[in-house]
Parts: structure tokens; sequence; C-alpha cells
């Protein structure tokens, strides 16, 4: 009996140690859309029309920019929602809608928002490589490289036929993920395709992250992809629900993204897919996941909130 319950007592404590619950939350003014993370800040861009900025380490809401309402069919206004928000030393790229189902990309700097472009091409995405250009992605599965100070396209390409989802960035090159359930890997200068990248997902990517040389892909067939472009394998693990979105640590040895209905996270290693720990407690559906190291990590999901992990 004694070694029965001892065993039951280790089992226990093995199992303990293999769930991560929410370390703290940090509460936003509206639906998080798209956030990131520099400079010990969190930048979340929501559907309340606001890029809410937050002191890692207090846990406070220390900014809030917010962007102008557009007018709504009966008079009044509504806010423009912030879809994608992107960082350079001290610039802000932003990306907000605009009237009539438009887009308008933002800099923000020094406490000053200077209008950059509106345009009618539904831009779903966007990142800042360094003061002057940007790249952005519509969903249209188009790649436009942009002067943001002389105002022109660097150059506008398309990558297929397939409705865009997502891209990431690593060195010179972009990986771009589509409906097709194929990864494009292109040079971001040139938008001239490396590779492309197939076999895994056979539909939808929602999500797709990039570092160290590991591109990992969220799919709607419920597989989340692993590829390895420094020995070329690959593989798929196969969940029991859609995987809406993933994220890579730094060093690009684990990937975590949602596995199952309830919204539970799996963490696992990008070298065979062993499971490693189980993240709970989420109440809404994923949007982002970004690893700050290898021991913490940020999550957002459709609510006002952003959670923060540390295992």
């Amino acid at each position: 009996m004694r070694l029965l319950i001892s065993l039951f007592l280790l089992f226990q404590t093995v199992f303990a140690d293999e769930i991560v619950k929410p370390h703290r939350k940090f509460q936003t003014s509206g639906i998080v859309l798209d956030f990131r993370f520099f400079k010990n800040k969190i930048y979340a861009g929501t559907d309340a029309g606001t890029v809410d900025v937050f002191d890692l380490k207090t846990g406070k809401m220390e900014k809030q920019i917010k962007m102008k309402p557009l007018p709504d069919f009966y008079s009044g206004t509504i806010p423009a929602k912030v879809y994608s928000v992107s960082l350079f030393q001290d610039l802000m790229l932003i990306l907000s809608e605009a009237k009539y189902g438009g887009r308008e990309l933002s800099l923000y700097q020094n406490g000053k928002l200077k209008h950059i472009l509106t345009t009618r091409s539904p831009i779903k995405k966007v990142k800042l490589i360094n003061d002057v250009i940007c790249i952005y992605a519509t969903l249209g599965n188009e790649l436009v490289l942009y002067d943001l100070y002389n105002n022109r396209e660097i150059y506008h390409v398309q990558i297929n036929s397939s409705t865009f989802s997502d891209f990431a960035i690593q060195g010179d090159l972009i990986a771009m993920a589509s409906e097709s359930g194929e990864i494009s890997l292109r040079n971001f200068w040139t938008g001239e395709e490396v590779q492309v990248l197939k076999g895994e997902n056979l539909d939808n990517v929602y999500k797709v992250d990039f570092k160290n040389h590991i591109i990992a892909g969220s799919g709607q067939d419920r597989r989340l992809s692993i590829y390895n472009l420094k020995n070329n394998s690959h593989f798929h693990v196969l969940t029991d629900f859609l995987i809406y979105s993933v994220g890579l640590s730094p060093d690009g040895t684990l990937a975590l993204f949602p596995y199952k209905q309830n919204n539970d996270m799996k963490l696992i290693s990008t070298k065979d897919g062993s499971t490693l720990k189980i993240f709970t407690d989420l109440t809404a559906t994923l949007n982002r996941i970004i690893f700050l190291n290898n021991h913490t990590v940020l999550t957002s999901s459709d609510e006002n909130q952003i959670v923060e992990w540390i295992f």
C-alpha cells in the first residue's frame, strides 16, 4: 500500500511539473488583433482603435496611442481597428482600418502620428525592415517592399493565387504562408522565390514562425508542420483541432501551439516532435504566440488581454 501511495504521489508531482498555467495578465482596451514585444515593452493593437503599451516589468499600461475614429453610417464614429504593428528603434509602423474598408499606414515617433498611405488594397500584415523601408502583404497574397519616405513601391509581386495568411522573417528571407498549405520562402529584398516548402500541410496555414533556420506552420488541417532548413528535414504533428497559431523559441528548438478545442497549448521539441509541457486555462481562441526567451511566452487571444507564461 505504501508503495502504491508513493508511486501515486510521484506521478502527481511529475504530471504537475508538465502543466503550465498563466503567470500574469495584461488587460487591454479592446480585443487584441496583433501585438509585439520590443525593448521590454508590449505593444498591443486592438479593435478599439488603440495601441496599448505595457511595461513588462511593472505590468502597467504606460501609454495608449489612439487612432482617429472613422465615420459610420449613422453620422457617428467607430474605432479604427489596429490590424498590425511593427517596431524599429524609436519608430512604430501601424496598420489600421480606413474608410470604406480600406487600410491606412502610419508612422509613430516621438509622440507624433504621421500618415504614410491610405489604400483600398486589403493589407493584412506589415513589418519595418529599417527606418526607411517596410514590407507588407495583402489578403490577395501580394508582397510589397515599400519606401516610406518617398512613398513608392520598390517591388510588388504576386506570390500565388491563394489567399495570404501570415509571414515571418529571418535574416534576408521571408516565409509566406497561405491557404494552399505551401510556404513560399523568398528573398525579401528582391521578392524572388528561393524555395517552396510543401507536403506537411494540406490546407490553409493560419500562422507561420521562422527562427534559427526552423520554420513552423499552424494548419487548418490540424497539422503543425516543422521544416528544418539546415538539414532539409521536415515532419508534422497531428492534433485534435484546428491550429490557429504557433510560436518558436528564439533558438528554434521549441514550438508552442494550441492543440485542443478548449485552447490548451502544447510545447514540443522541434527536433523530434516530443511533448514537453501543456499550457492550460485559456478561455478564447489564440491568435498570436511570442517567445521572449526559452522560458517565457506571451500570448494573445480573441479577448481583451495578453497572457504571460513562465515555465
